[in-house]
């Protein structure tokens, strides 16, 4: 026996049921999305105190929301070893040329070059993102002694999440003026960190911004030093198929 065509609400559900399977998502995700960039503080109490059901799941939603973002990041093609586009992005032009030749002598093109480094970067960064907040949430640990090591890592995914959901919404602005762009997502970074800290970790006032503040910190040192490590990393394998 044929099966009749599906009508047009079969195909709709069809095409919805296969998206949630292939992502692991569900209607869920709108309520995450719409309350992680209007409702910050809401989202994370809700996730700390464990009545997260109407949410989808923070570290789902961590790799799924860092690899859309990178995905989207490489259509605006921030990297590129065009020996002129380094040398006008401030690149000593003597390191430039030496880039060239280094990227020739291994039989690589500059196009080849750009897309093994964005595709490389774009597979590893949201994982090693993750992994890079376990020491943040380890100096959470001896900030606030005491609180299971599950809330601070709670809080981070979280606002991890919000941060990631900023990023894509103002990745745009990254085509028209980056250095603009770079300004602004870091701001937006720590004022959402901020409405998250606030929102976790209770105390007078002013010891809550001496600790946040050295938060903040701790948390740019280590995504400064893992952001250099992992470019030379990608970088170095980029002469390897």
């Amino acid at each position: 026996m044929v099966a009749a065509p599906a009508g047009p609400g079969g195909v709709r559900e069809l095409v919805r049921e296969t998206t949630v399977e292939a992502l692991g998502l569900d209607r869920r995700i709108l309520a995450s999305l719409r309350d992680l960039l209007l409702h910050p503080a809401r989202i994370v109490i809700a996730h700390v105190e464990g009545r997260a059901a109407g949410y989808v799941s923070t570290l789902k939603l961590f790799l799924f929301l860092g690899g859309l973002y990178m995905l989207c990041l490489s259509l605006v093609k921030p990297y590129s070893f065009d020996q002129q586009e380094l040398i006008q992005a401030g690149l000593d032009p003597s390191r430039a040329t030496s880039l060239q030749r280094m990227l020739t002598e291994h039989g690589l093109t500059v196009d080849e070059a750009n897309d093994r480094f964005q595709g490389r970067m774009n597979a590893v960064t949201p994982f090693v993102t993750a992994l890079a907040l376990v020491p943040l949430a380890l100096f959470l640990g001896v900030l606030h002694r005491g609180r299971p090591m599950r809330d601070h890592l709670t809080f981070l995914l979280v606002a991890s999440n919000s941060v990631w959901l900023i990023s894509l919404l103002l990745l745009p602005l990254a085509v028209v003026n980056r250095p603009a762009h770079s300004t602004i997502s870091i701001l937006a970074t720590y004022v959402y960190l901020g409405i998250g800290f606030f929102a976790v970790y209770r105390g007078a006032r002013g010891a809550r911004i001496a600790r946040f503040a050295a938060f903040a910190v701790v948390d740019f040192l280590i995504s400064a030093a893992i952001g250099v490590l992992l470019a030379a990393a990608v970088f170095a394998s980029i002469f390897f198929p």
